[in-house]
């Protein structure tokens, strides 16, 4: 009988499923497309998206903009450091 083991995948067996990362992001959610080619346009959707974070402090509305989603196309290296720091210490 032929021996059918694969030890490079041994050490999956081991992982706990909470160790397996799922990636995803966190993000703000605030944009506006623009033609890069109109800088009074650009200008403005800047002071526009100013105006627009400073009401959501103002009004206590910030979470409400904070958005979570799974990203498959990045990986764990793309994970900032501080954050990895916090997975490792539990």
């Amino acid at each position: 009988m032929t021996n059918l083991k694969q030890p490079e995948f041994d050490i999956v067996k081991d992982i706990p499923n909470k160790k397996i990362p799922k990636i995803g992001r966190v993000s703000f959610c605030l944009e506006y497309f623009v033609d890069l080619n109109d800088n009074d346009m650009v200008e403005h959707a800047k002071d526009s998206l100013w105006d627009d974070i400073h009401s959501l402090v103002k009004h206590n509305e910030v979470y409400q903009c904070i958005g979570v989603e799974e990203s498959p196309e990045h990986n764990y290296d793309d994970i900032a450091d501080f954050l990895k720091e916090s997975i490792d210490d539990e």
